[in-house]
């Protein structure tokens, strides 16, 4: 049998087989679809899924639709598949929503590819899914230098801590009195630090930081600055 649904008390599951065929639609779990269109197992693979609570600790994320462990976990697929949720057409015009799957220690963001009436996203591996909203605006902590500040050069460290605990960070930029600042931004350190590559026009100066999140969230923080002679 290269693919067959079987139902049982742990869940519904289906059977492939690597180089056995796809089914030739999308397999309906009920409040969750799979698509498995351009992708196949390794080598033979049962899928189940089966609804499982959803970690109430991030406030960051709204669960949207009920949470599937696409079982079992952690399993990568030879190319990418689809999982959607059909929420209807009213849930799926909603802009902050997305599909997260759940990670070793959080929810991460896998955007969304929508169909009629549904939120999806592309992913190459089981797990948990669910579609979440992000209303939640990211946060910036100017490091260095403090508001007001009197720098010492003209090429003085300018760093900023910007996270977003929702959707993830998706866009930054730095200016000073409207002059584009070259940042570098480190994921791992949450931490965006300006390259220093040019002298900064000498006199007063305003700082200002934007952040955007995969959600379309946005964040703007401002400190004044007097840059030296």
């Amino acid at each position: 049998v290269e693919h067959a649904r079987v139902e049982g008390d742990l869940g519904r599951f289906i059977f492939l087989r690597r180089g056995g065929g796809l089914p030739p639609q999308p397999i309906d779990f009920g409040d969750v679809r799979v698509d498995l269109a351009g992708t196949e197992p390794y080598g033979s693979l049962a899928i189940s899924a089966r609804r499982v609570n959803i970690d109430p600790a991030n406030e960051e994320l709204t669960p949207m639709s009920p949470a599937f462990e696409l079982w079992p976990p952690d399993v990568s697929m030879d190319g990418s598949f689809r999982v959607e949720f059909p929420i209807g057409e009213s849930g799926a015009a909603v802009k902050n929503l997305m599909v997260y799957r759940r990670g070793r220690s959080k929810w991460e963001s896998l955007g969304r590819d929508d169909s009629p009436g549904a939120v999806g996203a592309k992913t190459s591996q089981l797990g948990t899914y669910a579609v979440m909203a992000d209303t939640v605006s990211p946060k910036i902590r100017i490091l260095e230098p403090g508001s007001g500040s009197a720098l010492g050069s003209r090429r003085p460290e300018l760093k900023a801590e910007i996270t977003d605990g929702g959707s993830g960070v998706d866009t930054f930029n730095a200016t000073l009195n409207g002059q584009w600042l070259l940042m570098e931004y480190d994921p791992e350190q949450d931490l965006l630090r300006w390259e220093r590559d040019v002298d900064l026009p000498p006199g007063p100066a305003t700082l200002t930081i934007e952040v955007t999140d995969r959600a379309g969230n946005a964040a703007q923080r401002q400190i004044d600055l007097m840059v030296p002679n």
